[in-house]
């Protein structure tokens, strides 16, 4: 059967063939496709096949100079695990991007971008809320709940412009948590015929979940982090622990406190599960990035392979085809796009687990210090069944400077505890047990470990650990809370960073769990400077 086809952005594309380029008839990823040149004697001359997760497929080109065409650009086609950090991306030099702390900050711009797509958006999440508000305060800084700039409606008013807009938000295992994702299908998908939702995985693993957190305008910019779209991740700078006046800041089921009570009802999202005259909120602290250029074609393409490969296995929508256009650099950033992804959260034969690779290499790189931010902090100090050895190289390289007699500081910012009731729920103080072990009990821990090396020496000059928390009063009562620190952060000497939606736990590293996408980034454009 004679088909049109297009390499492109890492896919073969199947057209009809009737000489008219219209819907996809089917699409393939090739970043780990092999190629075999055929020498069966039944086929036909210049004849080689494709092998993609199990399955094969025969072309046949022209002559040998076509075959060889086909072979060279399927073989720059095949990315997987080619670059740095065994990624699928390449190191991007002349790239631009912005930071950013908390919702408030990260949600305005996620805004004012969309709001200027003229093509597609393209929206992951862990956990999606189509009701969140994106800006709370109106130019005056006052407090101004205007239903536009609600998600739901920003999302509609770009659809009904032309805008095709992609959301993919995991399918979440209803046995152990609701967030409501088939809500999320209904609702946006009745917006606009624009507006496609994919939920993934249909049933399996339900123990791994999609965690990745991005949003891509154009194939132009996008935003990577820790922050999900949905209620209870905006916050200020301020995190208050109350909003007792109207109009709410945090409306409904914005005003969240996992540790009173978890998300129930979801979908009823202007129904409140917290107390807010009789409970503080708990506050969220995380950490965005924004990226333009090659580097957001990059994480595009992560969202592409993801969609068609969800497509496929729900045999439902389109597929996506990436933008091949040149994109010029506009400014001076290194940025890298890693992630965590395998054949079941995209597709992928061999898992990749480039986040955990960049945070091996950056800290073995390690001059002076490195200061992390991180939801969770289990590595294989804890015991044999954890795979991770970041603890264990962030210890090494503290040993090392010892034996230089070159000082070096560890700062590490965790939450008191992970989300939920450590005193009601047993999966909190497991999580927490796991944490323990890692960091100061167990008789492996880094802590223990310094101490029986070291005796004598202050382990402060090299090791900090901090929680944090807030206080403030309800009515008279004095309350208290941690600012939840959800961040997925890594700086290393004031020279690489690493942002993105992974923890420090075997779901997030080890590639053949949890999806999971993040960037390393360097500045090219660098000033002396003096380290205390």
């Amino acid at each position: 059967v004679r088909h049109w086809t297009i390499v492109e952005g890492g896919f073969m594309y199947y057209y009809p063939a009737n000489n008219e380029y219209g819907e996809i008839s089917r699409a393939f990823s090739l970043c780990d496709a092999e190629i075999l040149v055929s020498n069966d004697p039944a086929d036909p001359p210049y004849c080689f096949m494709l092998k993609i997760l199990g399955l094969s497929r025969k072309f046949c080109a022209e002559d040998d100079d076509d075959l060889a065409d086909w072979l060279h650009v399927i073989s720059l086609s095949r990315t997987q695990s080619k670059f740095p950090n065994h990624s699928f991306s390449p190191i991007r030099e002349g790239m631009s991007g912005r930071w950013f702390i908390d919702g408030e900050d990260t949600y305005k711009l996620m805004e004012e971008t969309m709001m200027k797509a003229t093509r597609e958006i393209f929206i992951t999440d862990w956990f999606f809320s189509p009701q969140v508000y994106l800006n709370r305060y109106d130019s005056n800084g006052h407090r101004s709940m205007r239903i536009e700039h609600r998600l739901d409606v920003l999302l509609k008013k770009k659809a009904d412009e032309g805008v095709k807009i992609y959301v993919l938000p995991w399918s979440e295992t209803k046995i152990a948590i609701d967030l409501g994702s088939a809500n999320v299908k209904a609702v946006l998908e009745k917006l606009s015929p624009n507006i496609k939702v994919l939920c993934h995985p249909l049933m399996h693993p339900i123990k791994w979940s999609h965690h990745q957190k991005t949003v891509i305008v154009d194939q132009k910019i996008a935003f990577v982090g820790g922050l999900d779209l949905c209620f209870g991740r905006w916050d200020t700078q301020k995190h208050n622990l109350t909003d007792l006046e109207q109009p709410y800041t945090f409306p409904g089921k914005d005003y969240y406190n996992p540790a009173v009570t978890e998300f129930t009802n979801v979908p009823a999202f202007e129904e409140e599960i917290v107390d807010r005259f009789a409970e503080p909120r708990m506050p969220w602290h995380d950490i965005h990035m924004m990226c333009q250029g090659e580097a957001a074609r990059d994480v595009a393409a992560n969202f592409i392979q993801r969609w068609n490969h969800h497509k496929e296995q729900l045999q439902q929508h389109k597929y996506i085809i990436p933008d091949g256009s040149y994109l010029p650099p506009t400014g001076k950033l290194s940025i890298q796009v890693i992630r965590s992804a395998c054949e079941w959260s995209a597709g992928i034969k061999t898992p990749e687990n480039s986040i955990l690779n960049a945070y091996l290499q950056e800290i073995e790189s390690a001059q002076h210090f490195i200061y992390i931010e991180n939801q969770f902090f289990i590595s294989s100090l804890a015991g044999s069944i954890v795979e991770n050895r970041i603890a264990e190289a962030l210890l090494k390289k503290v040993f090392d400077a010892i034996e230089q007699g070159k000082p070096f500081k560890i700062i590490v910012i965790v939450p008191v505890h992970p989300e939920g009731s450590y005193k009601d729920t047993p999966t909190v103080r497991y999580i927490m047990g796991w944490q323990y072990k890692t960091i100061c009990r167990g008789g492996n821990s880094m802590v223990e470990q310094f101490h029986k090396k070291y005796p004598n020496l202050d382990i402060t000059q090299y090791f900090h650990f901090y929680v944090v928390k807030k206080w403030d009063r309800i009515r008279d009562r004095l309350v208290h809370e941690q600012i939840y620190v959800h961040a997925k952060l890594m700086i290393v000497d004031d020279r690489t960073v690493i942002v993105g939606s992974a923890n420090i736990n075997d779901r997030s590293m080890l590639g053949d769990r949890d999806s999971e996408i993040g960037v390393v980034i360097k500045d090219r454009d660098t000033i002396p400077s003096y380290m205390h």
